[in-house]
C-alpha cells in the first residue's frame, strides 16, 4: 500500500501547485496593476515558475507511482479471476469475462481515477478556505454559502450514481453474453426463422442517463459560481477600489470563476467510484494471490500422493533423480496434460512436491521444469525470437546448430517472419520448434506433451531420436498415448486404469 499513499500525496502537491499559479497570478496581475516603481515584480514571477515545474514534477511522478500500483493490482485480480474461468459453464463464463475485463479495471483504478482528483478538489476547497478566513473575513458567508452548495451538488451525484451503476453492471454482463452466444451461432443463422441482433438500447440508454447527470451537476456548479460573484460584488459599493488598495481581493472572484476547473472536473470521475462500489462487491471474494517462483535447479523430484487438485484420478507417486526418460500414459481426456501442468506449477496440486527434498507450495512455478505444450506456441514474429524465449543469450550458430539438430536446418534464415502474417508453421514443425526450444533451454527438467500425435512414422522416428539423445542430459517425463516401439522408457506413470474406473462409475449411473 506505499505506492497509493506516495502517490496520493504527489497528487496533492500537484493541484495545491496549479491552485497556488491560479490564485498568485491572479494576485499579480492586480498588484502589477496598481503598483509603483518600487514593486518587485521578479519575486512572484519566480514563485509563479517554481509553482510550474512543482506543478510538473508532482504530476509526472504521480502518474508513475499510480500507473504502477493500478498495473500491479490489475495483474493480480485478473490472475485470479482467470483462474475461475476454468471449467466455468458457458453462461457464468460471460459474468466471468466481464469482471476479468472490466470490474477489475474498475478495483485497480479507483486511486488514480477517483481518489487523486477528489482529494485535490477537497484540498483546493480547503486552502481557499483558510485563505478567506485569514484574510478575506468579510467574504466568508459567501465562499461558504459556495462550499455548501458545491458539496451538495457533489454529494448528490455521487449517491444517484451508485444504483445507476448497479443496473449498468448487470445490463453490461447480460448484454456481453447475448453478443457472445449471437456470434456462436452464426453459422445456422441462414436456418434460423428470426435471428434479432442483441438489444443495446437499454445499456446506452444507462450510460446516457449517467453523462446527462454529471452534465446536470456541472451545470449547477457553475450557476452556483457565478451566483456568488453576483453577491460578491453586490457587498461592496466600489469594488474596484476596493481591489486597488487590496490586490489580494481579486483572488476570490478568480476562484469562483474557474471553480468548473479546480473542483467541477471531479464530476466526472464519479461514474469511476460508483463502478468501483458495484464491482467490490462482486469481487469481495476474491483472493488476491500471485504465484510464487522457484529458482532452485533440481537434483531430485518427488512426487508423493499427488495429482491435480480437481483430478478425478487416484494419486500417484514419482521420483527422479537422474537423466532418464518417464513416460507418461492414459487414454485421450485422462489428464496428462493437467497432470504435467501441475507438475511445473502452472495448476494447483494436491498431495506433496518436494524439491531437492524440500517441500514446494501448490503455487510456486518451478523455473528449472519447461513444459513444452502439446502444440507449441508460435509467436508472431521471427523465427530468432520464437527460440530465444527458451534461452535469450543464445548465438546465431548456436540457433542454427539447434533446428538442425531436431530436423528445421531448411529454416536457415533466423530473420524469417514466421506465424500469423508470415510463414506459417505446420504441425510438425510446430513440435520441432518444441523440441529445439527444450534443446535450448537451460532447465535440467523437461515436460514433453504428446510429442508424437498426428506424425507419420518418418517424423516419429526422427523426433524419438531427438528424444532419445535429449534423455542423456535432461530429466525427460514424455506424456504420450502413442508409444514408439524405439522409444527408450526408463520408468512409467500410468493415469489410464484409474480413469477407466472412474468411467466405469459414470456409465452405471453412480455419479
Amino acid at each position: 500500500m506505499r505506492n497509493p499513499f506516495l502517490s496520493l500525496i504527489l497528487a496533492l502537491i500537484h493541484g495545491g501547485a496549479g491552485l497556488t499559479i491560479l490564485l498568485v497570478a491572479s494576485w499579480f496581475i492586480a498588484a502589477s496593476a496598481v503598483a509603483g516603481p518600487s514593486f518587485n515584480y521578479v519575486l512572484p514571477a519566480v514563485a509563479i515558475r517554481a509553482f510550474a515545474l512543482l506543478r510538473i514534477s508532482s504530476g509526472y511522478g504521480e502518474m508513475w507511482l499510480s500507473h504502477h500500483q493500478l498495473l500491479n493490482k490489475l495483474a493480480k485480480l485478473r490472475l485470479t479471476i482467470f483462474k475461475n474461468l476454468d471449467g466455468q459453464p458457458e453462461n457464468l463464463r460471460a459474468l466471468e469475462t466481464d469482471k476479468l475485463h472490466y470490474q477489475s479495471q474498475d478495483l485497480a483504478s479507483v486511486w488514480v481515477g477517483w481518489v487523486h482528483q477528489n482529494a485535490s478538489a477537497i484540498l483546493s476547497m480547503l486552502l481557499i478556505s483558510a485563505l478567506v478566513l485569514l484574510f478575506m473575513p468579510s467574504f466568508s458567508l459567501t465562499w461558504f454559502g459556495f462550499v455548501i452548495w458545491s458539496l451538495g451538488v457533489y454529494s448528490w451525484l455521487m449517491f444517484s450514481g451508485i444504483s445507476t451503476a448497479k443496473l449498468k453492471l448487470a445490463d453490461r454482463a447480460r448484454l456481453e453474453s447475448d453478443i457472445e452466444h449471437h456470434i456462436d451461432s452464426a453459422q445456422i443463422w441462414h436456418m434460423m426463422y428470426s435471428s434479432q441482433s442483441p438489444d443495446c438500447s437499454s445499456f446506452y440508454n444507462i450510460d446516457t442517463n449517467n453523462k446527462h447527470q454529471i452534465e446536470k451537476a456541472f451545470s449547477l456548479l457553475l450557476f452556483g459560481s457565478l451566483l456568488c460573484v453576483v453577491l460578491l460584488l453586490s457587498q461592496t459599493n466600489n469594488l474596484v477600489d476596493l481591489y486597488i488598495i487590496t490586490p489580494l481581493y481579486l483572488v476570490l472572484p478568480m476562484a469562483f470563476l474557474a471553480a468548473t476547473d479546480w473542483f467541477g472536473r471531479v464530476f466526472y470521475t464519479q461514474d469511476r467510484l460508483q463502478d468501483y462500489l458495484t464491482s467490490k462487491a462482486n469481487l469481495s471474494a476474491l483472493k488476491y494471490e500471485l504465484s510464487v517462483r522457484n529458482n532452485e535447479k533440481i537434483t531430485t523430484l518427488q512426487l508423493t500422493d499427488f495429482n491435480v487438485a480437481t483430478a478425478k484420478q487416484n494419486t500417484v507417486n514419482v521420483k527422479v533423480t537422474e537423466p532418464s526418460l518417464t513416460l507418461l500414459t492414459g487414454a485421450s481426456g485422462s489428464g496428462k496434460s493437467r497432470f504435467m501442468m501441475a507438475m511445473a506449477g502452472l495448476l494447483p496440486h494436491i498431495g506433496k512436491k518436494w524439491i531437492n527434498h524440500e517441500e514446494i507450495a501448490s503455487n510456486s512455478i518451478i523455473s528449472d521444469i519447461a513444459y513444452i505444450e502439446q502444440h507449441p506456441y508460435c509467436l508472431s514474429g521471427t523465427l530468432r525470437q520464437n527460440l530465444l524465449i527458451a534461452n535469450e543469450k543464445a548465438s546465431d550458430a548456436l540457433l542454427v546448430e539447434c533446428l538442425s539438430s531436431v530436423g528445421l536446418g531448411y529454416l536457415s534464415n533466423l530473420g524469417e517472419w514466421v506465424g500469423t502474417g508470415g510463414r506459417v508453421l505446420s504441425g510438425g514443425e510446430l513440435k520441432r520448434l518444441g523440441l529445439a526450444r527444450a534443446l535450448l533451454s537451460h532447465q535440467s527438467f523437461i515436460l514433453l506433451d504428446e510429442p508424437f500425435e498426428a506424425l507419420d512414422e518418418a517424423n516419429v522416428k526422427e523426433i524419438v531420436i531427438i528424444i532419445n539423445k535429449l534423455k542423456q542430459t535432461k530429466k525427460l517425463i514424455v506424456a504420450s498415448h502413442v508409444i514408439p516401439s524405439d522409444l527408450q522408457v526408463d520408468s512409467l506413470i500410468s493415469l489410464e486404469k484409474n480413469v477407466w474406473e472412474y468411467k466405469s462409475i459414470i456409465e452405471h449411473g453412480l455419479a
